[in-house]
C-alpha cells in the first residue's frame, strides 16, 4: 500500500540513500524514494488519507464502495460485514480489477494475520513451512529452538486456541528451568507430564461465550475477546470459593495483588454477576488442567460451548449463598470497619453511656447526630457566622488510627509549619482529648519534622597527645607554629614582605613571636635570628 503512494518531489529530498552497486572503488550515487517507505513514522497516517481522499472522489457514483474503503477497512485490509447473501454478492462484485477472483472462487485468505476461510467463514491455523515435517509428525525429537519456533509461528490474537498455547508455553517454561541447552534433544524428563495441579501455579485462563435467546430458540458461540458493547446482561463463573468470598467482602483487607485484581473486576462487573460452577463444568480447565491432550474437534466443550448455556436459566448450575472466608491472604494491620462505627469502638460507647456521670465524656454533653458520629454540645449554636462542624464538632479519642490520619492529614496541609494554626484548624471540626500531645505524637513520625528538628551532636574529645602532657620539660619543648601576615616593611629604599611567626608551647601555653621573610619552612632558623638562651630550642 505504501509504495503506491507517489510523494511530493520536495519531500523525495527527506528519503535520500547512496548505492554503488557493489563497486568499492568509486563514490557512491545518490538516489531517493519515490514512493511511500516502511520505514517512515508518517507513512500509515499519509497512506490513510490518499487512500480516503481518493475514494470520497467518486461519493456519488459508487457510495457503497467508498463507504467499504472508508470504514470497513484496516490499513489495506477490507473487513465488512452484512445480512444477507444478496447484500454479500453485491459487495463482492465492487472489485477494483476486472481480474480478480469472484465471490466463488475465494478461499483461505490471510486478514490482520488470521487465515480466513471464506468458504466455510472459518479461522484456520498454519505452521510455517519451513518447520521440519518429520519434526511435526514425531520422527525427530525435538530442541528447545524447536519448542520456541512453533510456538512463535501460532498467531492467535483472539485466544481460539488458548487451551493449547497456553499447554505449549508452560511447558517451554519447564525446559528453560531444566537448563538444557538450545540445540540438545529434550530429554524424557525436561518438562513436567500429567496433570497440572491450580491455573494459580502456572497461569490463568478464562474463555468467554456468547448467549443469544430469541423466541425460545439459543445460539451460542465462542468470543475471541471482548468487545465495546456492553451486553444487555452478562454472567461469570468460577469454581474458585475463595474468589467469590473475596468479591463478597471488603478486598482491602488482603494484601496488594489480590486487592489491586479484586479492584479491577470489580470496576467492570457487578457482584450478583458472578456464580459458582464446579470444575468438571469449567471449561477454563482446559487451558491450565491438563490429562491429556488438548481436543480440536468442532465437538469439544471449548469450542461447543458449555452444555448448560444451552438450557434454561433455571437449569444452570445454583450459587452458593455461604463462602469460606480465608486468612491466608489477608493484609496485616489493616483497619476492616468504616469511621462511622470505628470512633470509640474499643469502649463500645452509646449517647445513653456517654451522658452518665461515669463517662469520661459526661462533661462534653455529647450526642449521635444523624449520621450516628458522636458530636459535643457547645453554647454557640446561635452564631450564624460559623458552620455546625464548628458548633458541634466530632469527638475522637485520643490514641486511634482515625484520629492520626486526621491530624497528618492536617499537619501536610500547613507545610509541616503553623503548628497552633494547624491546632486551630483541628479544634473546628473535631474534639480531641489531649490535642496537643497527639499532635506531637503524630508529628515525631513524620521524617521531614524529624529532620527540621534535629540538632547536630558533638563530636566526642579524644586524648591529648604526650606532648601536651610533658609537665617536668623546659618550655617550648614541645610548640605549635603558624604563620601571620604579611606585613610591609621598609628595607633602606625598597617595602618587602615579612610574616609573623607565632609559637606556642605545647605545655605551658607561652608565646613567642618571631618575623620570617618568606613561608617557607627552612626559611625560618631560631638559631640564626636570635641570641643564644633568649630562646630555647624546640622540638
Amino acid at each position: 500500500m505504501f509504495l503506491q503512494v507517489l510523494m511530493n518531489w520536495r519531500d523525495q529530498q527527506c528519503l535520500r540513500f547512496l548505492w554503488r552497486n557493489e563497486e568499492s572503488n568509486r563514490s557512491p550515487d545518490v538516489y531517493v524514494t519515490k514512493v511511500m517507505t516502511f520505514g517512515a513514522t508518517c507513512s500509515p497516517s499519509c497512506a490513510q488519507y490518499v487512500k480516503n481522499h481518493n475514494a470520497q472522489r467518486f461519493q456519488d457514483k459508487f457510495p457503497r464502495a467508498v463507504e467499504a474503503i472508508i470504514r470497513e477497512h484496516y490499513v489495506d485490509n477490507m473487513l465488512s460485514s452484512v445480512e444477507t447473501e444478496d447484500e454479500a454478492i453485491k459487495l463482492a462484485e465492487l472489485k477494483a480489477n476486472p481480474g480478480e477472483e469472484s465471490l466463488s472462487e475465494m478461499g483461505t485468505e490471510k486478514v490482520l494475520g488470521l487465515w480466513w476461510c471464506t468458504a466455510a467463514d472459518t479461522f484456520t491455523f498454519k505452521v510455517s513451512s519451513m518447520i521440519n515435517v518429520d519434526l511435526l509428525q514425531g520422527y525427530i525429537v525435538p530442541t528447545k529452538m524447536h519448542i520456541l519456533s512453533t510456538l512463535m509461528t501460532i498467531y492467535d490474537p483472539h485466544g481460539l486456541l488458548a487451551n493449547f498455547l497456553m499447554f505449549l508455553k508452560i511447558l517451554f517454561q519447564e525446559i528453560w528451568r531444566s537448563g538444557i541447552n538450545w540445540t540438545n534433544p529434550l530429554r524424557a524428563n525436561s518438562g513436567r507430564n500429567g496433570k497440572y495441579g491450580y491455573a494459580s501455579e502456572n497461569g490463568y485462563a478464562a474463555v468467554a461465550y456468547l448467549r443469544f435467546e430469541e423466541d425460545g430458540e439459543v445460539e451460542c458461540a465462542l468470543v475471541g475477546r471482548s468487545h465495546q458493547l456492553k451486553p444487555t446482561k452478562q454472567f461469570f463463573w468460577t469454581d474458585a470459593r475463595n474468589v467469590l468470598c473475596w468479591l463478597n467482602s471488603d478486598h482491602w483487607r488482603y494484601n496488594q495483588f489480590v486487592a489491586i485484581r479484586i479492584s479491577e473486576i470489580l470496576e467492570l462487573t457487578e457482584v450478583n454477576e458472578w456464580n459458582w460452577i464446579p470444575t468438571k463444568l469449567n471449561v477454563a480447565d482446559d487451558a491450565t488442567k491438563w490429562q491429556k491432550l488438548p481436543d480440536f474437534s468442532p465437538a469439544s466443550r471449548w469450542f461447543s460451548v458449555p452444555q448448560f448455556l444451552w438450557e434454561a436459566k433455571e437449569e444452570w448450575p445454583v450459587a452458593v449463598s455461604s463462602f469460606n472466608y480465608t486468612a491466608e491472604e489477608k493484609r496485616p494491620n489493616v483497619l476492616h470497619h468504616s469511621v462511622k462505627r470505628v470512633l470509640f469502638r474499643d469502649s463500645c460507647i452509646t449517647e445513653t453511656e456517654a451522658r452518665t456521670m461515669s463517662s469520661s465524656l459526661y462533661g462534653l454533653s455529647p450526642f449521635l447526630d444523624e449520621e450516628g458520629l458522636l458530636r459535643m454540645k457547645g453554647r454557640i449554636d446561635a452564631c450564624e457566622d460559623v458552620d455546625d462542624c464548628m458548633k458541634r464538632p466530632i469527638l475522637l479519642p485520643k490514641c486511634h488510627p482515625v484520629t492520626d490520619l486526621i491530624i497528618s492529614s492536617v499537619h501536610q496541609h500547613f507545610c509541616h509549619m503553623n503548628h497552633q494554626t494547624t491546632l486551630n484548624q483541628i479544634r473546628s471540626r473535631f474534639y480531641v482529648s489531649q490535642l496537643p500531645s497527639a499532635y506531637k505524637r503524630v508529628r515525631a513520625r513524620w521524617q521531614h519534622c524529624k529532620i527540621r528538628q534535629a540538632k547536630p551532636v558533638a563530636p566526642e574529645m579524644s586524648a591529648l597527645p604526650p606532648a601536651r602532657l610533658k609537665a617536668f620539660c623546659r618550655p617550648f619543648s614541645y610548640v605549635g607554629i603558624d604563620y601571620f601576615g604579611p606585613m610591609h616593611v621598609v628595607v633602606g629604599r625598597r617595602t618587602e614582605k615579612r610574616w609573623g611567626v607565632l609559637i606556642t608551647c605545647l605545655t605551658v601555653r607561652a608565646i613567642y613571636l618571631e618575623v620570617a621573610a618568606s613561608q617557607p619552612t627552612n626559611a625560618f632558623s631560631p638559631s640564626e635570628t636570635s641570641s643564644p638562651g633568649e630562646v630555647p630550642l624546640w622540638r
